[in-house]
């Protein structure tokens, strides 16, 4: 389950209140503002080529493991159970500082890039 919270900040007058835009559309496609505007992905261009590195400074394995009747994710063989992370406020993969103390799982290189991980679910 994941929570997505959009917020924009400003109304374009002065100040700096944020506030949750109206501009979405209704389940039946209607639009609730004239603002709203509908992707078009023909116009989308993609990411520039990347190629993979032959060698990585690091490799985490993140999965769903079994545990119980119920599937968890493990990062490293490491269940990451709801009980030991639901409080926390910040990512749990994606912060360098939110988990340390609770056991290290970041996923950072040694230079301090992001490690792009291999999921298998």
């Amino acid at each position: 389950m994941a929570t997505l919270s959009i917020r924009q900040v400003g109304d374009g007058t002065t100040g700096s209140r944020t506030f949750v835009p109206a501009q979405y559309i209704l389940n039946n496609g209607i639009p609730t503002s004239p603002k709203v505007v509908i992707f078009n992905e023909t116009l989308a261009k993609p990411f520039p080529f990347s190629p993979t590195p032959r060698e990585a400074d690091a490799f985490y394995k993140l999965e769903m493991q079994p545990f119980g009747s119920s599937l968890h994710w493990a990062l490293d063989d490491i269940l990451l159970l709801p009980e030991h992370y639901e409080h926390i406020e910040r990512p749990i993969l994606f912060d360098k500082h939110s988990i340390r103390p609770l056991g290290n799982h970041s996923i950072y290189t040694k230079t301090g890039h992001l490690v792009t991980a291999l999921t298998n679910i």
